[in-house]
């Protein structure tokens, strides 16, 4: 058993669901989205002030150095193939997917198929 605490860093970490009472909180849902739907650029603007936040902290370097970690000063960048888009097919309609990949509020407008 573990006798200590873990910190997890928010910026590393991802929810695996939304509590209730927060799903019926119209205002933290709105935030909530504004978090999860970035920009690629916003994205890549965000982990690098995390990077810089961390390089520039020294308790946090100190803490790295204890664990023997070194982190990049930049992101992992690498090639990658962009795929056409989708369609997306609900009960009795079907639309694209679109640039900016969010469906939601078609989906929550539209009945889904069921089994």
């Amino acid at each position: 058993p573990i006798q200590s605490e873990i910190l997890l860093v928010p910026e590393l970490s991802f929810m695996t669901g939304i509590p209730d009472q927060m799903r019926k909180d119209f205002r933290a849902m709105r935030d909530l989205a504004v978090q999860i739907n970035l920009t690629p650029e916003q994205h890549h603007m965000a982990l690098r002030k995390l990077l810089d936040n961390i390089k520039k902290n020294a308790i946090v370097q100190e803490e790295l150095a204890h664990w023997g970690l070194v982190i990049d000063e930049d992101i992992y960048k690498t090639e990658g193939r962009i795929l056409p888009p989708e369609k997306i097919i609900v009960r009795y309609k079907s639309f694209p997917s679109g640039t900016d990949v969010n469906w939601s509020r078609e989906v929550a407008r539209e009945k889904v198929i069921s089994a």
